[in-house]
């Protein structure tokens, strides 16, 4: 699992990139309105703030599972440290390894009929 902690490449990059990008539509909205063009944000823009939303969703989503198999670790833990007849060393390293390789999906796709719409 990757780090969670990284300031360059993490949600904090995706926040300031959406923050700067907002910046950016709201000077060419103002720019548009004071030339009497409302309403005509280029394809690009559009497309650059909806990559950066998806961008932002998905690494949400990736600290999400972080913090779940955080949590999962520390009660494995908590169990190995108060003598947890049913955690074992062994059992703990078995359980550390499959939290490790957690790969979620989002539960919508896995439901077996499709949503409508």
């Amino acid at each position: 699992m990757t780090s969670v902690t990284s300031t360059d490449t993490g949600i904090w990059s995706l926040c300031n990139r959406l923050r700067a990008e907002k910046l950016l539509i709201d000077c060419e909205v103002s720019r548009q309105a004071d030339a009497g063009e409302e309403g005509k944000l280029n394809e690009l823009q559009v497309g650059s703030i909806s990559t950066l939303h998806q961008e932002l969703r998905d690494e949400l989503i990736r600290l999400g599972v972080a913090v779940w198999v955080n949590d999962q670790h520390q009660v494995v833990l908590r169990g190995l440290i108060s003598s947890d007849p049913n955690i074992t060393p062994d059992s703990a390293t078995s359980i550390a390894k499959t939290l490790n390789s957690v790969q979620p999906i989002e539960a919508y796709r896995s439901v077996l009929f499709e949503l409508p719409g």
